[in-house]
């Protein structure tokens, strides 16, 4: 009798390892899976965070350019610079489009520059979840958005991107059914578990030199 004791235990030590075996390999599966489209996402924020700090650098510069901002407001921002060089002032304007159609909360993020194909908007980025800029006094207070600003000396910018799908962690979200809980998750109708986005931001404060 013991001897038989002996054996079913070691079948249900065997089967724990196993199933701990392989939930440590989807687990790790699922990890590298989530690393590599935070990469991808990531990789989104790299040119359009350089073109726009270039162009925030310059608001400004120029001959008898205007040191105010038509627009500062926490999602878009237009400013004088002078951007090719020519010695006249150029308008540049950032601002997000409207949520694209269906269930995403994603916007693109557009560029105007007037003396750039007639100043016609190009789509400077997709998949944007969010854009916010906080403008700076020389006190480093500051300055509420509004149109016609004067005295802004430095803007911060944050810029937030999203996976342009979603991703499921079968590992740690539970069914809907079963009503668990999804680390921030949103629902996906056409599936039994919760699903999420991947997210990457960026953010930088930009000191024009010619304000």
């Amino acid at each position: 009798m013991s001897i038989m004791l002996d054996l079913i235990g070691s079948m249900i030590v065997r089967g724990a390892i196993m199933l701990t075996f392989l939930y440590l390999t989807i687990n790790l599966q699922n990890a590298l899976y989530e690393k590599t489209i935070y990469a991808a996402v990531k990789q989104k924020t790299v040119i359009p965070a350089e073109i726009l700090t270039d162009d925030l650098r310059l608001a400004g510069y120029g001959p008898a350019t205007s040191k105010s901002f038509p627009v500062a407001y926490q999602q878009s921002i237009e400013f004088y610079a002078d951007i090719n060089n020519d010695s006249v002032a150029d308008l540049v304007h950032y601002y997000l489009g409207p949520v694209y159609a269906g269930t995403t909360n994603h916007y693109s993020l557009y560029r105007e520059v007037s003396s750039i194909n007639g100043g016609a908007p190009y789509e400077l980025a997709r998949d944007v979840d969010s854009i916010a800029f906080t403008y700076y006094g020389s006190t480093g207070a500051v300055i509420s958005p509004a149109l016609n600003v004067s005295g802004i000396k430095s803007i911060k910018v944050y810029l937030s991107f999203e996976s342009n799908g979603k991703t499921t962690d079968i590992m740690t979200t539970g069914r809907r059914t079963k009503g668990a809980y999804s680390k921030g998750s949103e629902d996906d109708t056409t599936t039994a578990f919760a699903t999420h986005y991947i997210k990457a931001t960026w953010e930088r404060t930009i000191f024009p030199q010619n304000l």
